[in-house]
């Protein structure tokens, strides 16, 4: 389950590679999240990762229709034309103002 790295939590194992935007192997799957590794992950600008199991931990954050995230990216593109979109730390940006104008439409 692909999960936002607001709702990532100590403990929680990774069920595929996670990798920086370029493809730098970060954390190998199988690793269990530590409060140092979700630090790095700020660092780092990853903005999402595959974890195991169906419960978000306390709170259960919504699984959020991909449609409905993509038409919320689509709105808030222009906003960021005068950036390098592919870099990490803009595409975290990207991601959280997605997640957030999308929580905030409910």
């Amino acid at each position: 389950m692909r999960v936002s790295l607001e709702d990532l939590r100590p403990e929680m194992i990774l069920t595929a590679d996670l990798t920086d935007g370029v493809g730098r192997l970060l954390l190998p799957s199988g690793t269990a999240l530590t409060e140092k590794h979700l630090r790095y992950c700020q660092m780092w600008g990853v903005a999402e990762a595959e974890i195991q199991g169906d419960d978000r931990g306390e709170g259960g954050a919504d699984v959020l229709d991909p449609a409905i995230l993509q038409a919320a990216e689509a709105k808030l593109l222009p906003r960021f034309r005068h950036t390098t979109l592919a870099h990490p730390f803009i595409a975290t940006i990207i991601r959280h103002c997605t997640l957030a104008a999308v929580r905030k439409e409910k």
